[in-house]
């Protein structure tokens, strides 16, 4: 076990030596503890990184600020993995869309934080809402932001120099975001603004396209301002402005172009977007258990890798599932964690995408570990 050893700390940190008689790699304290010769992690390139960098026991990446946790060194993204389940675990979160992007933005975030400031809560959701536009923080459990990805949002661009509508973008995250969804949005951002769209004398959708995992309609007015006229308008808001589409034309050319991915059906952009159509949402504590599967792994297939399988297990088991007073998924058998492991390839293909929009939906320069920083510094 190397620095590892239960009885390091002992013998000035060098392991136990073993005996001549010893056919394993451990000593006996150390599998009288529970500990096992695959829990070590062994580098890649041995030799040739830093020695300032070690290995983290769960995703097995280099990095400078291992911690000691339940006899593992975990890296600062682990430990604010593990941490984020544990608190769903304990607030009984099953919702899909709730659990994959928690755990996206604790990896992302690669810390673990706290939101116990009375004030810092109420601070990060605002500035939340403005950094990640296609999540919402549902709610702040002991600490920790909860998340929820929305289907889809409707954002308005405005004339330079005004607060003039230019355009309306809206973009659909997931193949779930129905036409009727959309729609209403789009008007209530109608009415928000107060922009009409009972006079539009001509339909114009300039730009349609999927781009970062996501599509993207782009609805334009019936006629173009300068920007000349465009300041005018601004400052004389009882002139007749621009109008824009009404909803059921929106409504009906999203659901055209969104297609469907079931069969003698126009597929559209449907086959570009994550999700599922139709269909109820996975639920419960196996996709939790799921995704910590692939992120131990660190997204990589476990069928390609079955004797990895029981480490995953030890480190679920033992940083999440028995600080929670759950029951253990058994290392080598099991209907449950052979269900886990054949879900967990689908888990990653979600936390990957999940993470991905957070990185998009990031303002430039402003990575999670400094938007959580700024949340701190604001608010003390």
């Amino acid at each position: 076990m190397g620095k590892r050893c239960t009885q390091a700390r002992f013998l000035g940190g060098k392991p136990a030596k073993l005996r001549s008689t010893s056919k394993g790699e451990l000593c006996e304290r150390c599998v009288q503890e529970g500990c096992h010769p695959e829990d070590e992690p062994k580098s890649p390139n041995a030799g040739l990184e830093s020695p300032e960098l070690e290995m983290c026991s769960a995703c097995r990446r280099l990095a400078t600020d291992l911690a000691s946790e339940a006899r593992d060194r975990l890296c600062g993204r682990c430990r604010a993995v593990f941490w984020a389940a544990r608190v769903l675990f304990k607030e009984c979160v099953t919702d899909e869309r709730e659990i994959v992007p928690t755990l996206a933005f604790a990896a992302r975030a690669g810390a673990p934080w706290t939101l116990a400031n009375e004030k810092l809560p109420e601070y990060f959701t605002e500035v939340f809402a403005q950094t990640y536009k296609s999540f919402k923080v549902v709610r702040v459990v002991e600490g920790v932001p909860v998340l929820r990805q929305e289907p889809a949002v409707v954002e308005v661009e405005r004339n330079a120099g005004t607060e003039l509508p230019k355009r309306i973008w809206i973009r659909a995250f997931s193949r779930s975001a129905k036409a009727e969804y959309v729609a209403t949005l789009y008007e209530q951002t109608l009415l928000e603004e107060c922009i009409s769209y009972d006079r539009c004398k001509r339909i114009c959708f300039p730009n349609t396209e999927v781009v970062d995992a996501h599509l993207i309609m782009v609805v334009s007015p019936d006629r173009e301002l300068k920007p000349d006229k465009a300041s005018v308008l601004s400052e004389n808001p009882w002139r007749r402005r621009p109008s824009f589409p009404p909803p059921n034309l929106v409504r009906d050319y999203y659901k055209l172009i969104r297609g469907s991915v079931y069969k003698e059906q126009f597929k559209g952009y449907a086959y570009a977007l994550p999700g599922r159509q139709s269909g109820p949402d996975k639920r419960g504590k196996k996709l939790l258990k799921a995704c910590l599967a692939a992120h131990v792994n660190d997204h990589k297939n476990l069928k390609d890798s079955p004797e990895l399988r029981p480490r995953v297990v030890r480190l679920i088991n033992r940083h999440v599932l028995e600080p929670c007073s759950e029951p253990g998924l058994p290392e080598h058998s099991g209907h449950v964690r052979d269900y886990i492991f054949a879900t967990a390839p689908d888990a990653s293909h979600h936390l990957l995408q999940a993470k991905y929009l957070l990185q998009k939906n990031t303002q430039r320069d402003t990575p999670p570990s400094v938007f959580l920083r700024e949340c701190f510094q604001n608010t003390l």
